[in-house]
């Protein structure tokens, strides 16, 4: 996070940093957040390290990937339910005033 805010944001100000807090921040936001802050770490890291963060990058963003497909896959699912919640309390309402 530190990274992000140190190394990343000064040039892409992409979050609003004074309102910015990691306990009302959502998860795939975090690690998005976490992952691009260690794409702009200075420090050095030995070949093994290295390989071990480049791992750790690519599971972050492949499971943050998956969760997003999850949310756009389920947004139609949930105004479709929205709607035919509101057709049958327009159908009840219109029943009960018979």
């Amino acid at each position: 996070m530190k990274q992000y805010f140190e190394n990343f944001h000064p040039s892409f100000p992409l979050l609003h940093r004074p309102t910015f807090a990691v306990s009302s921040t959502p998860k795939l936001l975090l690690r998005a957040v976490t992952v691009i802050g260690s794409l702009f770490s200075p420090q050095t890291y030995n070949q093994d390290e290295a390989q071990a963060l480049s791992s750790w990058r690519q599971d972050v963003w492949q499971s943050g990937q998956e969760e997003l497909q999850q949310i756009v896959y389920e947004i139609p699912l949930l105004l479709y339910r929205g709607r035919d919640v509101l057709i049958e309390s327009a159908l009840l309402g219109i029943l009960e005033s018979q």
